[in-house]
């Protein structure tokens, strides 16, 4: 009974640890890189990386910090799987939280697309696919016209949308969100996502607008990046103060109320 006592204690302690840390920072970028216009290659900005930010296309993005700027904006002007990647200076296992400020100049197209992408452009994605790729879908058996804008998935193509998620030039918007492992997987298999969250709903990670669910073989994460396609010539999308956070994987809450019940019993039964 000793024995199993001291076990719970253990695991309620490590999870106690765990929970309370909230969050560890993995990465950040809020992209001071010198000179307006700077080509993305090679751009060392930001904390937690492994090398700059490497593009196969350099002319379809850059970033762009005005002189004298605290900080600037990754810039994309044109179409590409690879446009902006870079490497986490640890590769990722566990739960990770992002968040971006994302804006746009000009004009959006049916599926004007930028997806954060994770391990490869076909893995998970969050971000832009306007107006549901299509301009239309369908409610209640009927086919009806779509203006969201904003979308989370686990793999492919498609996506759930965000409601409410019509995006208007010059406004700037933050995405958040939650790619993790779910109900004890071995590989990602879920990503939920929040536009303009509440403190609380980044804290508690409960309240989200899209959740996407669905098989993958990523079990850990060395690469992130953007994808682009369909931007009309004169659009800018940009994208600023980008995060990466490790978090607990939600079953790690569920084993510390566990450990915490076990104790409790424990407690009562020697009372008894």
């Amino acid at each position: 009974m000793k024995n199993l006592n001291r076990s719970l204690l253990a695991a309620a302690l490590l999870c106690s640890a765990a929970t309370a840390s909230a969050s560890i920072l993995v990465a950040n970028d809020n992209f001071v890189a010198g000179p307006k216009s700077t080509s993305v290659k090679a751009v060392t900005s930001g904390e937690g990386w492994t090398g700059g930010w490497q593009s196969k296309t350099p002319d379809t993005v850059r970033i762009n910090t005005a002189a004298g700027a605290a900080s600037g904006a990754l810039e994309f002007v044109g179409n590409a799987d690879k446009s902006a990647y870079r490497n986490f200076a640890e590769s990722q296992d566990g739960g990770l939280l992002v968040d971006f400020t994302f804006q746009f100049s000009g004009a959006l197209v049916n599926n004007t697309f930028m997806g954060l992408w994770f391990g490869d452009h076909t893995g998970p994605n969050i971000g832009l696919k306007a107006n549901c790729d299509t301009g239309k879908e369908i409610v209640n058996k009927v086919v009806v016209p779509c203006t969201k804008d904003l979308f989370v998935r686990i793999a492919g193509t498609g996506g759930v949308y965000l409601p409410g998620s019509e995006v208007v030039a010059g406004v700037t918007y933050h995405l958040f969100g939650h790619l993790y492992k779910d109900a004890g997987a071995g590989t990602y298999n879920r990503f939920d996502a929040w536009l303009n969250p509440t403190a609380a709903e980044m804290q508690s990670l409960t309240g989200w607008d899209a959740s996407a669910r669905g098989v993958t073989a990523l079990q850990s994460i060395d690469t992130i990046g953007f994808r682009t396609a369909n931007i009309a010539k004169g659009t800018t999308l940009r994208v600023d103060d980008l995060n990466f956070a490790e978090v607990p994987e939600p079953g790690s809450v569920a084993l510390f109320g566990l450990a915490l019940a076990g104790m409790g019993a424990l407690r009562r039964r020697r009372e008894a």
